[in-house]
């Protein structure tokens, strides 16, 4: 509740400022940001993917997927990740994103592939990983979701180990 109370003059300008100009793409994108209700968001994230100049098109329909996501939307939360995706195919995020969406629409098969689109688009993708894993064991594959465990924690050790090198060099 304070961090909503926090927010609200930042809420209030952007509101302001699409009212003087509703053309004004990183105010809608505000007005989504700042937005605590999820209906909201989808339509300021609408707006704002109609004012915005080419090129934010991907993030912005991450964004307004994640609202429908929050809604529990499926259909329009895939339909703007797919289209996010096509945009920027090489963006592991997106494809992460769609896992999520699928897994909740009860596509495990198609979250799974999701996943390891996103893991092979980069491979330390702890949150895509970790998501295959619980997938996998889901779907009886108990081998690959311990496969995919360990690796979640062979990845962690070596980042752990390179901190420890770099503070030790630090002294």
């Amino acid at each position: 509740h304070q961090m909503l109370e926090q927010l609200e003059p930042a809420r209030l300008d952007a509101e302001s400022a699409t009212r003087r100009d509703p053309t004004l793409c990183e105010a809608w994108r505000l007005r989504a940001l700042v937005s605590a209700e999820p209906t909201e968001k989808v339509a300021h994230y609408t707006k704002a993917l109609a004012t915005c100049p080419p090129g934010d098109e991907a993030a912005l329909l991450q964004k307004r997927s994640t609202a429908h996501l929050g809604l529990k939307n499926l259909v329009e939360a895939m339909k703007d990740i797919d289209d996010a995706i096509q945009r920027a195919p090489g963006d592991a995020e997106l494809h992460y994103q769609r896992c999520v969406v699928a897994w909740q629409g009860q596509n495990r098969e198609g979250a799974d592939g999701s996943c390891s689109e996103a893991i092979r688009l980069d491979p330390k993708h702890a949150g895509a990983r970790r998501a295959r894993g619980e997938l996998r064991f889901e779907l009886g594959r108990h081998a690959d979701a311990v496969a995919d465990f360990d690796e979640l924690v062979f990845a962690d050790a070596q980042d752990h180990a390179v901190r420890v090198a770099a503070q030790s060099g630090d002294d």
